[in-house]
């Protein structure tokens, strides 16, 4: 079976082992990404086209990481992709509604009209998409043979606008052989060994929808009763604005910041953490829709932390604790808890490396998605 995918995070090289473990079970694979994408936090591009097992296409986009706008200007040179490959199976890991998703689908329909279609989405809230979006959003849905969903919310997302096919619900996964807990370390990061007090942690996107001004307010909180902490921020964004909020709250000298850092120096930042925290908040427009952050602590047994929004729950299960979104007191209560119980911790960390072994590698994610793929031929 031939299967034509297409994805914007692929520059990611973690993601792109999904492809060599599909290309693992007999299928030919051709991947089609951009030459460049910020992913993680950083602009990221691809370096060797000669991996394990399948053939991979980078191509120039215009609008570059724009979700909803994004497009491949090569026209010609994806036709003629879709042609010479004649592809069982069309993936198109983009967003029903965005403009690299209709030029996929279109192309599968006039280059490979008999191709199967495959969308798969990270989309959990029904958003109302305007023109030409909406125009957009209604061919792929009306084109599509199957769609795949990231967060449990999502199928009936699809189902409000009128999508009638199949769903499946399929999270993304890791290689459980990169996320694990490891002694390494990083030489730009030495000070991360001398750690005598109990690390929290957070990784990701430096923004208000992710909930840092409430991990700093619960770190705050909790300085009046423990100083046995201290706080480590990753990521890229509005740092300046966490930077000072953390100053006023008094626990300046508690908190590190550090830029994002790639994919593989991960595992080592999480094995200096005793506990992961995702505080993500709601918005009128999102809520989080896996927190990937989660999986990858897990995997390397640091205990999670997660607020209501979401997947969060759904991907944490009985591996760590939830809190009400926006709940700054329930917040501090679980991490003074944390602090003070290290069999806890344990406990919960070893708990989480078995749930993510189960649920959550892309071995077992990519024995799912070929079902999928001999279900829909």
């Amino acid at each position: 079976m031939r299967i034509l995918f297409t994805w914007h995070a692929a520059v990611e090289p973690e993601y792109r082992k999904l492809f060599k473990e599909i290309a693992k079970k007999g299928y030919e694979l051709t991947v089609i990404c951009p030459k460049a994408w910020t992913e993680g936090g950083r602009l990221q591009g691809v370096d060797n086209l000669k991996e394990y097992g399948y053939s991979l296409f980078l191509l120039p986009v215009i609008f570059r990481n724009r979700i909803k706008g994004f497009f491949y200007p090569q026209v010609n040179s994806l036709y003629q992709i879709f042609r010479k490959f004649k592809p069982d199976i069309v993936h198109i890991f983009e967003e029903p509604y965005s403009l690299a998703c209709f030029q996929m689908v279109t192309l599968a329909k006039i280059a490979s009209p008999r191709s199967k279609i495959i969308v798969q989405s990270f989309e959990n809230m029904i958003i109302p998409q305007r023109f030409p979006f909406s125009s957009i959003e209604r061919f792929v849905l009306n084109n599509t043979n199957l769609l795949i969903s990231i967060p449990k919310a999502g199928e009936s997302v699809w189902r409000s606008k009128g999508y009638s096919g199949t769903i499946k619900q399929l999270p993304v996964g890791l290689d459980e052989d990169l996320f694990k807990k490891t002694e390494s370390f990083l030489p730009d990061y030495l000070f991360l060994n001398k750690k005598d007090k109990i690390r929290i942690g957070y990784v990701g996107r430096l923004a208000h929808e992710k909930g840092l001004s409430l991990l700093l307010e619960a770190a705050s909180n909790l300085l009046k009763r423990s100083s046995d902490f201290e706080l480590l921020i990753i990521g890229n964004g509005e740092r300046k604005r966490f930077e000072s909020l953390a100053a006023e709250l008094g626990i300046k000298e508690k908190t590190v910041f550090i830029d994002a850092v790639p994919n593989y120096q991960l595992p080592i930042i999480y094995s200096k953490i005793d506990v992961l925290v995702l505080p993500s908040l709601t918005t009128d427009r999102w809520k989080e829709q896996f927190g990937r952050v989660l999986i990858e602590a897990m995997a390397c047994r640091t205990v999670v932390v997660g607020s209501s929004s979401g997947e969060i729950p759904n991907i944490i299960g009985n591996a760590g604790f939830i809190f009400e979104e926006g709940n700054i007191s329930a917040l501090s209560k679980i991490l003074e808890e944390l602090v003070s119980n290290s069999n806890l911790r344990e406990k919960l960390g070893e708990i989480g490396r078995n749930r993510v072994l189960q649920n959550f590698t892309w071995s077992s994610i990519t024995e799912r998605l070929c079902s999928i793929y001999k279900d829909i031929k």
